[in-house]
């Protein structure tokens, strides 16, 4: 599979099941990302629900300049369904702390530039203090020019933002 399909997963990984797949839709394009974590899962979790107050990617591009959170905001509200992280996607399903299911705000800014994508994080526990952080991304393009170009840039653009944020939940997760 080309990079921009699959980066950083296993052949096998690609073929398990992810909470997105659930979710009913049909989507143009399927992509995968994921790395290993010498941490144990609800470490991992933390910080993913940390994308609720930031990105953790190029946070210049898509946090407007300011530095997502270093340590564990212990003053967040519980994780709900229909929650924002990232700021343009709302939280559709989770299990503690095993996986994360977010969709892009329907009838939002992020849908009219992006299209619908759907994402799902899943932590698959290796050993004791290790652990595999997988993320399943579906994507239907918007029809029209805007769509066309997205089709072949969005993919690209993708893999360097979700290697950066993967990047970054693996360096804090195994500082703590």
């Amino acid at each position: 599979m080309p990079i921009h399909t699959s980066w950083g997963m296993l052949l096998e990984e690609e073929s398990l099941p992810f909470s997105c797949d659930a979710v009913a839709g049909t989507f143009d394009g399927v992509y995968f990302r994921g790395i290993t974590i010498h941490a144990e899962p609800v470490v991992i979790f933390q910080w993913l629900t940390q994308m609720r107050v930031a990105p953790y990617s190029y946070d210049w591009i898509n946090n407007l300049g300011r530095t997502s959170p270093r340590s564990i905001l212990n003053d967040q509200p519980d994780l709900q369904i229909g929650q924002t992280m990232m700021h343009i996607f709302d939280v559709v399903q989770f299990n503690i702390p095993y996986d994360l299911t977010l969709r892009v705000k329907s009838r939002s800014f992020g849908q009219f530039l992006f299209g619908d994508i759907l994402l799902s994080y899943r932590i698959i526990s290796i050993n004791n203090n290790s652990s595999r952080l997988l993320v399943k991304i579906k994507r239907k393009f918007n029809r029209g020019p805007l769509g066309f170009f997205m089709r072949y840039f969005l993919p690209w653009a993708n893999l360097i933002m979700h290697r950066k944020q993967l990047m970054l939940f693996k360096e804090l997760s195994e500082k703590n």
